[in-house]
């Protein structure tokens, strides 16, 4: 399970982001359990209506690719916290957000096509996992009878 608490895990994973992007996909969330992107094999009853991906952001006036604090209206914050960087001398903001399937109405935007991007992409991989996982389930119930 992915813990939101882990403050310096969510650190290492946001500043790890590729360059060029504004965005981290950290976890999914499937009913109440945040799983862990490593963990997705795991989901054995996906429900698409509960899905929902955290994403991490950070907010600093040294990083090129700084997510815009302006843009986070649209989105449901489920931790903040701010922490010292002594390389930069600033202080950072990381922010974790979760976004569902249902908050398609974004503005149309490089940050938003990655935030979608990833969505699509975890989304994508879990229905194709609970459909093989439901068919693997239906032949071993027909080889039982």
């Amino acid at each position: 399970m992915f813990d939101i608490e882990n403050k310096d895990r969510i650190v290492r994973l946001i500043r790890s982001k590729k360059d060029g992007a504004y965005v981290s996909p950290l976890y999914v969330r499937n009913y109440n359990d945040r799983y862990d992107l490593s963990e997705l094999k795991n989901i054995k009853d996906f429900n698409p209506s509960s899905f929902r991906v955290g994403f991490g952001v950070m907010v600093s006036i040294f990083d090129k690719y700084s997510f815009p604090e302006n843009m986070m209206y649209a989105f449901e914050s489920v931790i903040a916290f701010s922490q010292y960087n002594e390389e930069k001398n600033v202080n950072e903001r990381f922010i974790v957000f979760e976004i569902g399937k249902e908050s398609h109405d974004l503005s149309d935007n490089d940050i938003t096509q990655q935030i979608l991007y990833y969505q699509d992409l975890l989304f994508d991989y879990l229905t194709k996992q609970q459909a093989e996982y439901r068919k693997q389930l239906l032949e071993q119930m027909m080889n039982e009878s």
